[in-house]
């Protein structure tokens, strides 16, 4: 039987499925190439380790959050939001965490410091991180008792101008007098003047103003206890506030002991004897 001999179509076709094949194959080539998984990264921890602390510990010795005004909340979140965005730009910080996670953080290694429980966070880091985290948290803390001893003093500065422009306020009253012609006195003066015109005018004059006269001398009289007993009560108002101010230093004095007492124990543990 006679074969007819393969046609040019056909030997195209074949090169065209060799072609098609072939392009599929650098297509697949090119998209795996597009889709390569860039350089393996750090992973991302779930926990703290020490190296992260020490990295947050230097960006609160920067920021020094404690310099925030006390009773702004959202200035203190925001320092530490601060804070975050340090700590993130950091390739040796290995979590991610917001302000408000970082400012928990800080507070429990405060916290944990000064109960000298820092060893039972010790699970992940070296000996190094450990005594660099430690310094950290010891400068950090001498900072916040410099600057929170500061503003105790500050305050009790203010208090004390408080308590002596008041002291001026009550004594002023008092000083005024001797210079000021006061109510009572007008009054006393008004009183003795009648008492005068009724005594030298005639016997009918006199009957008529008698019963005026005694009223006069009695209300006079009434006035003179009155004044005995407001100078009694301030009396006892002014040996009330000296006892008063007596407590307040006493409680002061108290204050200042323990917080002496405070330091000096803060120090003996920063500068063990050998």
């Amino acid at each position: 039987m006679y074969r007819v001999p393969a046609t040019n179509t056909e030997v195209d076709s074949t090169e065209q499925a060799h072609v098609t094949s072939d392009l599929h194959l650098a297509i697949d080539t090119s998209t795996s190439a597009s889709v390569d998984i860039p350089p393996n990264q750090k992973p991302l921890r779930k926990k703290f380790a020490a190296m992260d602390d020490i990295v947050l510990l230097r960006a609160v010795h920067a920021f020094r959050p404690w310099r925030v005004p006390v009773g702004t909340s959202n200035g203190i979140m925001k320092v530490f939001e601060d804070i975050a965005v340090q700590c993130g730009a950091n390739p040796e910080f290995g979590v991610d965490k917001p302000g408000a996670a970082l400012r928990t953080r800080f507070r429990t290694l405060m916290k944990e410091f000064k109960r000298d429980q820092c060893r039972s966070m010790r699970k992940s880091g070296t000996v190094e991180q450990f005594e660099e985290r430690d310094r950290l948290l010891l400068d950090i803390i001498a900072q916040t008792d410099v600057w929170n001893d500061k503003i105790e003093v500050e305050n009790r500065v203010k208090e004390a101008k408080q308590r002596e422009r008041g002291r001026k306020r009550a004594a002023q009253p008092v000083s005024a007098q001797k210079g000021k012609v006061t109510k009572r006195e007008r009054l006393a003066v008004v009183m003795d003047a009648l008492t005068e015109i009724l005594k030298s005018a005639g016997e009918e004059e006199g009957n008529k103003y008698e019963y005026k006269s005694q009223r006069l001398a009695l209300e006079k009289e009434e006035a003179e206890k009155q004044r005995q007993h407001h100078a009694k009560e301030a009396e006892k108002r002014r040996q009330h506030e000296l006892e008063l101010e007596a407590r307040r230093q006493k409680a002061e004095e108290d204050c200042e002991k323990r917080m002496y007492e405070f330091i000096s124990t803060v120090l003996a543990r920063s500068n063990p004897k050998e």
